[in-house]
C-alpha cells in the first residue's frame, strides 16, 4: 500500500509527515446518527436518486444548507447594508480632511523613510531559525534607525504617509512580513502625538487608511492559505465569501494564531491597539463567537488612553472596525458611548486647558475635533444597535444633566434621525437657548437644528420654533455667523410658511447687511445660498416676484457670477412653475430687473454655455410677456427689451420673430378691413424688423431674418419694407465667407449659398416690379449681379450655374399670366406688368443672357475635360429650353438638338435614366399638342 502524507502549513512552508490510513465504518456523508442534529428530509414525492439510495434516502448536501452558506437574500442584505455604512464612512472621510486643515509645521518618525534603517533580509534554514529572527526584527527599534522629520508642511506630510503606504505594500508583496507590521506600528505610534491638535482628525484618516490596508493585507494572506475540501468531492478549493470556523484548516488557523502573538507583543498601548483592531476580522478563521468578547474587551482597554481626543478616536476605530464584522454584536457602540460620557469631564479639564493655551486654539475649534468620532458612535447606535426611543431620550437628559454638553448637543443632533430631532425641536431649542457656549458653537448647533427639521417634515410648533431661533440668530454679531444660521432656517420658512413671511425674512437679513461695516463680497457665497434656497422651495414663485424685499437683496451684489446664479436659479425656479402668459405690471417689472441684472453680469469672460442658458432664460420672459389686444403696449415693451439687452445676440432673434408674429396676428384681426391706422402699426413692425436685423450677430441667421422679414412684410403690403430687407440681405449675402467652422471643423458655405438665393428668387416673384429709368426686373439683376460676380466662385464652380439654371426658371414663372404663389392678397406683377410688352422683351433679353452665359460654362468645360459636369448641365438647360422656351423658332430647336448631342457625347458621363425619363416626356408632349414631334425625331436620330 503506497503511503499517504498529510500536509501541515507553517507560514507559507509545507511539511509533509506521512501518516497512517486507519479504516472507519462510518461515512461522513452519511445522516448523523444523532438525531438532534439532524437535517429536514426532502419531500417524499420527490424520486430517490442512486446517491440518496445508497445513503439512506438522505441527501448529503442538504446537511450544509443552512450552517455553510448564508441565505441569497441575507447575503444580499448584508451587501446592501456593508455599502450604505462604506458609502457613509467614504463621505464623511472626505468631510474631515476638507475641514481639518493647518498652517502649523508637522513632525514623523519613521524608520521606514528615506534616511531611515535598511533592513538586510537573511536566510534561514530550519523554522526555529526563522521564528527567531523574526521576532528579533520586530524588537528591533535601535535609536539610530529611526528618523524623526521635523517642520513639515501638510503637504508634505501627507506626501510622507503615502509613502509608507506605498512601503508597507511593497514589503508585503516582496515577503517582508514582519517590515510591513513594523511600518504598521510605527504607523499607529503617529496617533499618539497631538502636538498639532487641529490636524489630529485627518492624521487619524490617513493612518487608519493605511491600517486598514494592512488588515486587508493579513486577512487575504489567512484566506488563501485555508483551502478546504469542498462536501461531497475530494476537490481542494478557497474559502467561500461567508465561510465558517470549522471549514478552516488547522494549519491556517495557527498561522493566524502567530498574527494574533505578534500583536500581543507590542509593549506600547495605543499600537496594540490599533493593530488588533486592523485585523479584528481574522477572527473569524477561528471561531464565530470571539468577535462579541473582543470588541468589549478592546473597548476596556482603551479606557487606559489618558488623552481623551486620543480616546475617543480610538473608539472611532474600533467601531467603524466593527461594522464590516456581521457576526458582531453592535452593543458594543453603547458601551463605547458609555465610556466617552463617564470621561466627558475631561475634556474640558485643567491639563487640556494648558495644552490649548500652549497651541493657541480656542475651545470652539478643540470641541469640533470630536465631533465627527462621537457623530459615529451615535451613528452607529442610531443605525445599527436597534435602540429604543428611551435609550435615544436618556442621552437628551444626559446633556440636560451634564455641564458643557454643547458638543454632546450638537452630535446628537447631527447624528440621530430627522423624525426624531424634529418632534423634541421646542426641548433641543430649549437647551441650545440655556447653553453658555461661544457663538460659534452655537450657531453650529442651530444649523444642524434647521437642517434636521428640514428633513423631518413639520412639527406641532412651527411658529414659535421660528420665532425663536430668529431671535437667537439676530443677536449674533458676526455677520457670518447670522448668514450661516440664516440659510437652513430660510428653507424652513419657504417649505412650510407664506410668501409674505420669506419676504419679512430678507428684509430682516437686508437691514442686518445694510447695517453691517463688514465688506459684503466675503459673504457673497451666503447670501447666494440663501436666495437658492428660497428659489429652490417657495411653491408660489409669481407671489414673491411681487414682493417688496427681493429686488433689494439682489442689488446687494455686485455683477458678477455670484448674481448671474442667483438670477438664474430664480427665473428657472419661477418659469417651471409658471403655465400661461403675464400682463401683471408689477410681475413684468420685477422680472424685467432680475433679467437685466441677469445681463449686467455678462462679461468677456462669460463662457458660451452660459450664455446660452442666459438667453434661454431672457427669452422665455420676454415671450411670457402679453398685453393682449394692445398691440401699441405690446410693441413698445419689445422696443425696450431691444434698448436693454444688447449683449445677447439671441433676444434680437427672438425679438424680430415676436414683432413679425405680432404683425401677423394683426393683420388675421383685421382682415378684410381698411384702417389707416392699422396699416401704419403694420409699418412700424416692418421698420422695426429692418432696423432691428443688422444688430444680429451671426451672418446666417441675420440672412435668414432678413428674408422673413421681407416675405411678412410684402404679405402686409409693405412693399418698401420688403425692399430694403431684400437689398440689405443681398449685400449681406456677398460677406458670407468661403468657409465656416461647424463642430470644430471647417466646412464650405456653397450649399447655404445656393438654398439661400434660390429661396431668396422664389420671394422675388412675388415682389411687384417697379419701372426705373425705363428698365424693369431691378432686383432680380441685383440677384444675378451678386451671383455672376460677388460670390467668389470660379465660373465652372457646380453652385454658380446651378443658380443660373434657377434664374431661368424664375423669368420664365416671371412672364405667366398667373403666378403659381402670391404673397396673400398683395398685387405681382402677374396683375401689373404680365401684358407688358416691354417687361416681356427684357425678360427674353435677360434669359438670352443667362442662356449665353451657360453655354460658355460648357465650352470652359468641355476645355477642363469635365465630361461629368458638362453632361449633367447640358441635359438641365436643354430640360429648360425644351419646357420653357418656344420651339417653334428655329434657332431654339436647333440649339436643343445641339445641347441633347453634347450631354450624349461621352457615352459613360451620361446617365440614362435620366435621358429616357426626358424622352418620355416629351413623347407625352408631342402626343398632347404635336410641338415637340419635330424634336424628339431629330433626337431619336441621332441616339
Amino acid at each position: 500500500m503506497p503511503t499517504n502524507w498529510k500536509c501541515f502549513i507553517h507560514d507559507g512552508k509545507q511539511l509533509r509527515k506521512p501518516c497512517k490510513r486507519t479504516p472507519i465504518e462510518d461515512h461522513p456523508l452519511k445522516r448523523p446518527a444523532d438525531k438532534s442534529v439532524s437535517r429536514p428530509m426532502h419531500n417524499k414525492n420527490v424520486p430517490s436518486d442512486p446517491l440518496s439510495m445508497a445513503l439512506d434516502g438522505f441527501d448529503p448536501l442538504s446537511i450544509y444548507n443552512d450552517d455553510l452558506y448564508f441565505n441569497s437574500s441575507q447575503n444580499t442584505n448584508l451587501k446592501s447594508k456593508d455599502n450604505e455604512w462604506l458609502e457613509y464612512w467614504h463621505s464623511r472621510r472626505n468631510a474631515i480632511l476638507a475641514r481639518y486643515t493647518t498652517a502649523e509645521k508637522l513632525s514623523i518618525i519613521s524608520s521606514f523613510l528615506p534616511g531611515g534603517e535598511k533592513v538586510i533580509m537573511k536566510t534561514q534554514t530550519y523554522v526555529v531559525d526563522q521564528v527567531k529572527t523574526r521576532l528579533e526584527q520586530l524588537d528591533d527599534f535601535e535609536e539610530s534607525s529611526v528618523r524623526q522629520m521635523l517642520n513639515l508642511s501638510q503637504q508634505e506630510y501627507v506626501s510622507r504617509i503615502d509613502m509608507l503606504n506605498r512601503e508597507l505594500v511593497h514589503a508585503w508583496n516582496t515577503e517582508q512580513r514582519v517590515k510591513a507590521l513594523k511600518i504598521a506600528i510605527q504607523c499607529s505610534k503617529l496617533l499618539v502625538d497631538t502636538s498639532v491638535i487641529q490636524f489630529y482628525p485627518s492624521k487619524f484618516v490617513l493612518i487608519t487608511d493605511i491600517l486598514d490596508i494592512f488588515g486587508k493585507l493579513v486577512y487575504d494572506r489567512l484566506r488563501n492559505k485555508a483551502e478546504y475540501f469542498d462536501p461531497g468531492t475530494n476537490k481542494v478549493t478557497s474559502l467561500p465569501e461567508n465561510f465558517t470556523p470549522d471549514m478552516v484548516p488547522e494549519a491556517a488557523k495557527e498561522t493566524c494564531q502567530n498574527w494574533l502573538y505578534k500583536m500581543a507583543s507590542i509593549r506600547e498601548l495605543v499600537p496594540r491597539l490599533y493593530i488588533e483592531m486592523s485585523f479584528l476580522k481574522c477572527y473569524s478563521f477561528l471561531t464565530r463567537h470571539e468577535f462579541g468578547s473582543a470588541l468589549l474587551r478592546i473597548t476596556s482597554m482603551i479606557r487606559g488612553i489618558g488623552h481623551p481626543l486620543v480616546s475617543i478616536y480610538a473608539r472611532f476605530y474600533l467601531c467603524r472596525v466593527g461594522l464590516s464584522i456581521h457576526a458582531a454584536n453592535k452593543e458594543f457602540f453603547l458601551h463605547n458611548l458609555n465610556d466617552f460620557l463617564l470621561t466627558y469631564p475631561q475634556v474640558f479639564g485643567k491639563n487640556i486647558t494648558t495644552e490649548l493655551l500652549v497651541q493657541r486654539i480656542d475651545m470652539s475649534k478643540y470641541i469640533s475635533l470630536y465631533s465627527p468620532a462621537l457623530e459615529w458612535l451615535l451613528y452607529g447606535l442610531v443605525e445599527w444597535s436597534n435602540v429604543s426611543n428611551s435609550v435615544l431620550d436618556k442621552l437628551i437628559d444626559e446633556c440636560k444633566n451634564t455641564e458643557n454638553s454643547d458638543l454632546l448637543l450638537r452630535s446628537i443632533m447631527s447624528s440621530f434621525k430627522p423624525d426624531f430631532i424634529t418632534c423634541r425641536a421646542i426641548e433641543f431649542l430649549d437647551l441650545i437657548c440655556k447653553s453658555k457656549a461661544e457663538d460659534v458653537i452655537v450657531s453650529d448647533m442651530i444649523i444642524t437644528l434647521g437642517q434636521k427639521i428640514c428633513s423631518g417634515g413639520r412639527s406641532a410648533d412651527d411658529r414659535k420654533l421660528l420665532s425663536t431661533v430668529w431671535k437667537i440668530i439676530r443677536n449674533f454679531k458676526q455677520l457670518k455667523l447670522y448668514l450661516t444660521c440664516a440659510e437652513p432656517w430660510v428653507q424652513f420658512t419657504a417649505m412650510n410658511f407664506s410668501v409674505k413671511q420669506i419676504d419679512w425674512l430678507l428684509g430682516d437679513i437686508c437691514a442686518c447687511i445694510v447695517k453691517s461695516e463688514e465688506p459684503l463680497s466675503e459673504y457673497y457665497t451666503h447670501l447666494q445660498a440663501i436666495l437658492k434656497k428660497i428659489a429652490l422651495f417657495t411653491p408660489d414663485m409669481e407671489e414673491l416676484f411681487t414682493q417688496d424685499n427681493l429686488l433689494p437683496t439682489l442689488e446687494l451684489f455686485d455683477a458678477g457670477p455670484y448674481l448671474m446664479d442667483v438670477c438664474k436659479s430664480l427665473l428657472s425656479a419661477y418659469q417651471s412653475q409658471q403655465s400661461y402668459m403675464i400682463s401683471d405690471e408689477v410681475l413684468i417689472s420685477n422680472q424685467m430687473q432680475i433679467c437685466l441684472l441677469l445681463h449686467e453680469s455678462i462679461n468677456s469672460f462669460t463662457v458660451d454655455d452660459e450664455l446660452k442658458n442666459v438667453s434661454e432664460l431672457v427669452c422665455r420672459f420676454i415671450k411670457s410677456v402679453s398685453y393682449g389686444k394692445d398691440f401699441q403696449k405690446q410693441l413698445k415693451f419689445y422696443t425696450e427689451v431691444r434698448a436693454s439687452f444688447f449683449k445677447l445676440d439671441s433676444i434680437y432673434v427672438i425679438l424680430i420673430q415676436l414683432v413679425n408674429n405680432l404683425s401677423m396676428n394683426i393683420r388675421n384681426l383685421v382682415v378684410g378691413k381698411d384702417s389707416r391706422k392699422v396699416g401704419n402699426f403694420i409699418q412700424c413692425c416692418s421698420a422695426y424688423c429692418c432696423v432691428t436685423v443688422p444688430s444680429v450677430i451671426c451672418p446666417f441667421t441675420k440672412l435668414q431674418l432678413y428674408l422673413l422679414s421681407a416675405q411678412v412684410a410684402l404679405i402686409n403690403h409693405c412693399f418698401l419694407q420688403a425692399e430694403d430687407c431684400l437689398k440689405a440681405a443681398l449685400m449681406a449675402s456677398v460677406k458670407i465667407p468661403p468657409k465656416h467652422t461647424i463642430d470644430g471643423q471647417l466646412r464650405s458655405t456653397d450649399a447655404f449659398k445656393v438654398s439661400y438665393i434660390s429661396n431668396f428668387m422664389s420671394t422675388i416673384l412675388m415682389l411687384p416690379d417697379r419701372q426705373q429709368n425705363g428698365s424693369f426686373l431691378n432686383m432680380f439683376k441685383v440677384v444675378l449681379k451678386v451671383i455672376m460676380n460677388h460670390l467668389s466662385w470660379e465660373p465652372t464652380t457646380p453652385s454658380r450655374y446651378i443658380l443660373l439654371l434657377k434664374a431661368i426658371d424664375l423669368l420664365a414663372n416671371m412672364a405667366q399670366e398667373d403666378y403659381l404663389y402670391h404673397a396673400g392678397e398683395a398685387l405681382a406683377n402677374d396683375n401689373i406688368l404680365v401684358f407688358n410688352e416691354n417687361f416681356i422683351a427684357e425678360v427674353n433679353a435677360m434669359c438670352s443672357s443667362i442662356v449665353d452665359e451657360i453655354l460658355s460654362i460648357l465650352r470652359m468645360l468641355g476645355e477642363n475635360n469635365e465630361n461629368h459636369k458638362q453632361s449633367s448641365l447640358a441635359l438641365e438647360l436643354f430640360w429648360r429650353i425644351v419646357k420653357r422656351a418656344d420651339l417653334s423658332v428655329k434657332e431654339i430647336e436647333v440649339l436643343a438638338v445641339n445641347l441633347w448631342n453634347l450631354a450624349h457625347k461621352h457615352k459613360n458621363c451620361v446617365d440614362l435614366k435620366v435621358s429616357n425619363k426626358l424622352i418620355t416626356s416629351l413623347e407625352f408632349n408631342a402626343g398632347i399638342n404635336g410641338t415637340n414631334l419635330s424634336l424628339l425625331t431629330k433626337i431619336k436620330s441621332t441616339a
